[in-house]
């Protein structure tokens, strides 16, 4: 394991899960009533 190609590889393959993730977290967030929303950030 090494080079310059398999480090794109892997680059490709991290950036790709961090980009789902992100975005499913921003669509979980939009699906969620306002009010569950509010009483996550406040805690209560």
């Amino acid at each position: 394991m090494g080079g310059y190609d398999n480090a794109r590889v892997v680059h490709f393959f991290v950036m790709s899960f961090l980009v789902a993730f992100f975005v499913l977290h921003v669509v979980m967030v939009a699906l969620a009533p306002r009010s569950s929303l509010l009483l996550m950030i406040r805690g209560r």
